[in-house]
């Protein structure tokens, strides 16, 4: 899939120097698929807020251990709010408390072609790959996840790369949605 999106990524007739193909269409790539992820804290003693943005190109979701999950639910977990407390409580970088409070993890920035990836394998004292079934729908949403004004934040599954083996090797296989 990665060298097809490179091939095409690149407009036919573009003159390139040798080497410099791969680096270029991987930049094209890049901006294609990147987004932006900001998490954000509150103190809810002062108001002081702080937050932290970086780019991302997939995003990288936590599969629970059960027998089936619907896709929309591992993206609401990855974007849930988490609560801080206890010993993992916020200090305050404003007012210097230690103080519980909720920390939220949004998109600040959409990509045009939305990557996700699903983290099947847990580790204990040996790697191994859940068998969680993974329901995906056709559409998927983001409006309630993304800081940005929408124009449209719809997303359609075109494509889904499976794996199929064990945890020390297998194969991987693409399902490709026809139009």
């Amino acid at each position: 899939v990665w060298e097809v999106l490179q091939k095409e990524a690149l407009s036919p007739g573009t003159p390139v120097k040798h080497g410099q193909e791969s680096a270029e269409a991987n930049n094209v790539i890049k901006e294609i698929v990147s987004h932006m992820e900001e998490s954000s804290v509150e103190c809810p003693e002062c108001g002081g807020k702080t937050s932290t943005v970086r780019e991302e190109t997939v995003v990288l979701m936590a599969v629970p251990e059960r027998p089936i999950v619907a896709l929309d639910e591992c993206l609401m977990d990855h974007f849930g709010d988490e609560v801080l407390d206890m010993e993992n409580a916020f200090v305050c970088p404003r007012c210097q408390r230690k103080v519980p409070t909720t920390k939220r993890l949004r998109l600040a920035k959409l990509p045009q072609v939305l990557v996700l990836g699903l983290k099947r394998v847990r580790f204990d004292v040996t790697a191994r790959e859940l068998r969680t079934m993974v329901q995906s729908p056709w559409q998927l949403d983001l409006a309630s996840v993304s800081l940005e004004p929408h124009n449209t934040a719809m997303y359609e599954l075109v494509a889904v790369v499976n794996h199929r083996g064990w945890e020390g090797g297998g194969h991987y296989t693409v399902d490709i949605r026809g139009r």
